[in-house]
């Protein structure tokens, strides 16, 4: 598409050689290809990462069945669903986000070719455009790798809360015999508060320090 652009300007300038409806139905043919292909490798990449996602989670689960029973005692009921069910789509999360348009492989093909193109088209504007290309590239990339433990500690104490939830709704019977309501509903409230006032300041604070339950 930039190639296609440039000539396009370059018609409309006087410098093209090209004739300008030959040139204006190839840049129609692409941008109604691009939608079609878009919707195809989106419906194969859905398709291909539940499959896998299914066997994963079939695994998973018949490896936690053939634990011997300390290690449901190490890991709560929460930990174990939270594993089959969010940490999983998670996981799917990050690998669709590494291969989609603005991510991971095809961002690095996409700059790269896009610097070729430039460099064909313009060899003056081109290190200006590639380098501020970089520069923009470098600082999204430091400023993600900054907010990881921000995030990893919000999902550590969203565990803690569906381990909370799970424990206190399992246990329903025993809570009310022992007259425990008050103690779940302020351990409950505990956990809420690290989220909400975790996130203010996690900026100032980096690391999971903020938002560590014992």
């Amino acid at each position: 598409m930039p190639l296609f652009s440039g000539r396009f300007f370059e018609t409309l300038i006087g410098r093209g050689s090209e004739p300008l409806t030959r040139l204006l139905s190839k840049i129609a043919v692409l941008y109604t290809l691009e939608p079609i292909f878009t919707i195809v490798f989106v419906i194969n990449m859905t398709v291909v990462w539940e499959k896998v996602m299914g066997r994963l989670r079939s695994q998973i689960f018949r490896r936690i069945l053939i634990q011997k029973m300390v290690f449901f005692d190490r890991h709560k009921v929460g930990e174990l669903t939270g594993l089959l069910t969010s940490d999983l789509g998670s996981l799917k999360g990050v690998v669709s986000d590494n291969i989609s348009r603005d991510r991971g492989l095809r961002a690095f093909s996409e700059i790269t070719g896009t610097l070729c193109i430039l460099f064909t088209l313009s060899t003056e504007l081109a290190p200006v455009l590639g380098l501020l290309i970089v520069s923009v590239s470098v600082i999204v990339a430091i400023f993600k790798r900054s907010t990881v433990p921000t995030f990893k500690s919000y999902g550590i104490v969203q565990a803690h809360i569906s381990d909370c939830v799970s424990e206190t709704f399992s246990a329903i019977r025993t809570v009310r015999s022992f007259g425990g309501e008050k103690r779940q509903i302020s351990m409950f409230d505990n956990l809420v508060c690290h989220v909400t006032y975790g996130l203010l300041f996690s900026w100032k604070q980096r690391g999971p320090s903020l938002f560590y339950w014992p």
